[in-house]
């Protein structure tokens, strides 16, 4: 902020702008305006580290502390309690330095000011791509660019650890992809989840001293083979040419070949690699909120796991790990998550 800036602020609002050592403690040369204060943030007429700048150089204390108490008001308290480290070194600033070199500091400290404000706050903060998120009270501050209902999604995901409610469709392919027992540590994925693809990648995990892998794909309930790959030697993944058929659900299985005998995973004591092929309309809206949601890690996690594409949500998951290491918030969400994967993973006994 340039000299010129500093005086047209104090200008407009009615304050000297010479300078002179130190701050005023006595009667304010223009009476204390608590709602031009109001204005001055409404209206974005500058920054809160603009606005105390200008008060610490034009040297009006009254003005000074009814603006912390207006930051206060605003709910602002984090941002009002991290001035105190600055205004000291400002005030000392003010007196041992030039009206020159003092400016210089101060446009400094309006690069360093943020980030304090930024560390004393960050236990109530979660980096969401470029966006910084913040909770405040029961309102969420950092996606403003996304629908209400959008918000409030995130808002009970981080304040609550609460991830959507499927819907009554999605509902229906719960009940279809339920399964008993542990999951096949062998198979990777797609294994109980949605996939967009109509020609997803099949993965499974190498086990020594096997020769080759046969992947078979059917459809649920039905024993004939809707694909077959061939026989793959040095790959743990396959895509098959041909699509499979939108909205069905599908089982499958892959065959490792040893020397001497063949074994199939998962395991007839195991829960079968079932997985959905999201139908054509659930795709194409899908595939317009993925373009909708694209800034947003967590309303892509959350929009993923609302429509069973468990698969994608994790990925999305892993981005908002490593932005906030050991974060409350990460632990919560992922919590959540595992347990509402979990659900689909029956207990044999259980009827």
């Amino acid at each position: 902020m340039t000299t010129n800036e500093i005086q047209n602020l104090l200008r407009s609002l009615g304050l000297p702008d010479d300078g002179v050592e130190g701050l005023s403690t006595g009667e304010p040369s223009v009476p204390v305006n608590v709602n031009q204060l109001h204005a001055f943030f409404d209206d974005s007429l500058g920054s809160v580290e603009h606005l105390e700048v200008a008060f610490l150089i034009s040297h009006e204390k009254a003005w000074h502390d009814a603006s912390m108490k207006v930051l206060v008001e605003r709910g602002k308290v984090a941002e009002a309690n991290s001035k105190g480290l600055s205004l000291m070194v400002l005030y000392n600033l003010m007196r041992t330095h030039q009206r020159k070199l003092m400016i210089a500091a101060l446009a400094a400290m309006l690069i360093i000011v943020p980030s304090i404000i930024w560390l004393s706050d960050s236990g109530n903060q979660f980096l969401d791509g470029s966006n910084r998120i913040a909770l405040r009270g029961n309102k969420i501050e950092g996606l403003e660019d996304y629908d209400a209902s959008r918000q409030q999604q995130a808002f009970d995901a981080l304040s609550d650890g609460k991830l959507p409610v499927s819907s009554e469709n999605t509902k229906l392919r719960v009940g279809l992809l339920r399964a008993r027992g542990e999951p096949s540590k062998a198979i990777k994925s797609p294994y109980l989840t949605g996939v967009m693809s109509d020609r997803p990648v099949f993965q499974w995990r190498e086990i020594e001293g096997n020769i080759s892998y046969e992947v078979v794909v059917q459809k649920l309930n039905d024993d004939k083979t809707a694909l077959t790959s061939e026989k793959l030697t040095e790959t743990t993944s396959w895509q098959p040419q041909e699509p499979l058929q939108r909205g069905q659900v599908y089982k499958w299985s892959v065959i490792y070949e040893f020397e001497n005998e063949n074994r199939q995973a998962p395991t007839r004591s195991e829960p079968q690699a079932l997985f959905l092929v999201l139908d054509e309309d659930s795709f194409k809206r899908v595939s317009e909120l993925e373009q909708t949601l694209a800034g947003s890690p967590l309303l892509l996690f959350l929009m993923y796991t609302e429509e069973l594409l468990y698969d994608k949500a994790e990925a999305e998951l892993d981005n908002l790990r490593q932005q906030n290491v050991k974060s409350e918030f990460v632990t919560k969400i992922e919590s959540a998550f595992k347990r509402q994967r979990s659900e689909l993973f029956v207990e044999k006994d259980e009827e």
